[in-house]
Order: structure tokens, then sequence, then C-alpha cells
């Protein structure tokens, strides 16, 4: 017999977590993704978008977690960040963050 599987991942732990200040131009990002139906069986089913830029990504299936580093520095000030993840049955999930780069003093 088979499962219907009609729940979405979840998407929590954003890093860095929503309304903060960052310092690092360059700021690890992260999310725990977790399914707990179909589960996540491709890479090509994690996003993450930075202020509407697609970022590569590394995903650790035994921690559950999606990770990204920017490519280059970022500007000071706000930033958004987008987190999509889609299971085997093709439920999907997104969660939006921002957070603030402030300049070192």
């Amino acid at each position: 017999a088979l499962l219907m599987d009609e729940t979405p991942p979840s998407i929590e732990e954003i890093q860095p977590p929503p309304g903060t200040e960052v310092h690092d131009p360059r700021p690890a990002l992260s999310a725990r993704i977790r399914d707990e139906g179909s589960g996540i069986v491709r890479e090509e089913d994690l996003a993450m978008e930075l202020d509407g830029v697609r970022l590569i990504v590394e995903y650790d299936p035994e921690r559950e977690r999606i990770a990204a580093r920017p490519r280059r520095p970022l500007a000071p000030g706000p930033h958004r960040l987008e987190v999509r993840a889609r299971d085997a049955c093709g439920n999907q999930a997104r969660s939006v963050a921002g957070f603030v780069l402030r300049e070192s003093p």
C-alpha cells in the first residue's frame, strides 16, 4: 500500500536568524529542512536565494541542513534570504528571512 504525502517539508533554524544584524560581509547562510513524509531525494529540490540571486548550496541529509555562502561580499544594509524545499511527492515549502549587514567599526 502506498501512503499519501500531502505535507510539505518544514524549514527551520534559518541562519542568520530573521531580523538580526551580521558583521561578516560573506555570512554563512543555512537552514534545517525536515520532511517526515516522502523525503527530500534530490538536491535540485532545495534552493536558497539571496536578494533574488540563486546560490550554490550544499545539502547534508544526515544533519537535515542546507548551507551556502555568498560568492562576493555583501553591501551594508538589509538583505533578503529565501529558502525553498520540495519533497519527493512535489509538496513545496518556502520561507523568507531578512537580516542586516552592518559594517564593523
